[in-house]
């Protein structure tokens, strides 16, 4: 995708593409396209995906043109678009698997009892990466995300401060999304820290 941004004034942009120029959301997706195309393709390793959810992403841009007048930040817009649309994705792709499994067990119970020791547990993954988090990151990452718990919650309880309490838990979520980035079944496990 070309990306020349010589003469790009991102603001003025903005505005045109609010006011339904195409010319302007033209320039826009050409000066973004390839960021968001190395975010996105970081997260789901499959060009075709990627070239799919870039462009729902920019057709989410143009649904919702009017707000971007008032958008300060268009990166960081279009990436939490990117993230959301990504993880979404990812859970389809989850359920799918599921049911598939699902499937193949009630019609063919003998493969799934043959397979089953080879295939890994996405949830047992999940488990197995979290027993592997340091003490006090664990008990955040679990607090947080099994019970609930707010971080000023679980400062308190903890007898640490709040900023102590996100910088673990923080590590913690970096730890599982390395972990998942080893392969694609735990890939999956991203679904389950950032939702």
């Amino acid at each position: 995708m070309p990306n020349d941004t010589s003469h790009y004034n991102e603001k003025e942009v903005l505005e045109s593409v609010a006011a339904s120029s195409e010319e302007a959301f033209k320039q826009l997706f050409e000066a973004h396209y390839n960021k968001l195309a190395s975010f996105i393709l970081r997260l789901t390793r499959s060009h075709s995906i990627t070239e799919e959810l870039v462009q729902d992403v920019f057709v989410k841009v143009w649904l919702h043109r009017a707000e971007l007048p008032a958008v300060n930040n268009f990166d960081a817009w279009a990436y939490v678009i990117a993230r959301n649309l990504v993880f979404n994705h990812l859970k389809k792709a989850a359920r799918e698997l599921q049911h598939h499994q699902d499937w193949q067990y009630s019609h063919h119970p003998e493969i799934h009892d043959s397979r089953q020791d080879s295939e890994p547990d996405i949830y047992a993954a999940l488990e197995r990466t979290i027993e592997k988090l340091p003490p006090q990151q664990k008990m955040i990452y679990l607090l947080k995300r099994r019970n609930g718990m707010k971080n000023e919650e679980i400062a308190r309880q903890l007898k640490i401060s709040t900023a102590t309490v996100k910088k673990h838990f923080s590590l913690a979520l970096r730890f599982i999304k390395d972990q998942a980035r080893q392969g694609f079944e735990i890939l999956l496990l991203l679904l389950f820290f950032f939702f």
